[in-house]
């Protein structure tokens, strides 16, 4: 969140609503009911379960895997959801976790892609999981981590919400139409 300079990215608040709030929100809407959130130190989430990742700047790979520690066992299914990817519908959530059925067998992930790229959110399958919690030696991305678990299935998006993130002033002007101001 410092370079959008408004605080903690999650606790940002967009049309009356926190990031965190709206994350939720969507996710709730697409029919998922246990939401973890990683979230920088010092925070907590008062809408459910999260820990804090001590060193935001590790990146995604570990955020994944501290929201993976908090989750029981065993897990067959997981998503993976940005708080800044605030254009991605419930709509989208759905059409991924309705990709399950479709996911042929070893399927490490489904994606969603507009365009032939990949985008936000994703979800897990079982042999995604696996390779979350035990990434191989030297992986230091979670998509390098997860391209070692084997194939995906691509979803297509009907837009390019997928690629939206909100991390910039600029990005904060072109989804709400004016200058962030800080906290």
């Amino acid at each position: 969140g410092q370079r959008l300079g408004m605080g903690p990215k999650a606790f940002v608040q967009f049309n009356g609503i926190s990031l965190l709030e709206r994350a939720h929100a969507k996710i709730e809407a697409a029919g998922i009911e246990y939401i973890v959130s990683v979230l920088p130190k010092g925070l907590s989430s008062p809408l459910g379960p999260s820990i804090e990742n001590p060193d935001p700047k590790s990146g995604p790979l570990e955020s994944a895997q501290l929201g993976l520690s908090l989750l029981p066992t065993p897990i067959d299914t997981l998503l993976l959801f940005p708080v800044d990817h605030v254009k991605v519908s419930s709509a989208l959530i759905e059409s991924l976790l309705n990709g399950i059925q479709r996911a042929p067998e070893g399927c490490s992930r489904i994606l969603p892609t507009y365009q032939g790229r990949d985008g936000h959110p994703i979800v897990l399958l079982e042999p995604g999981i696996q390779g979350l919690a035990s990434p191989a030696r030297n992986t230091h991305t979670l998509r390098d981590a997860l391209e070692a678990t084997g194939s995906a299935l691509r979803i297509p998006a009907f837009s390019p919400e997928i690629f939206f993130n909100l991390n910039t002033p600029a990005d904060w002007e072109d989804l709400h139409g004016q200058t962030p101001k800080p906290r």
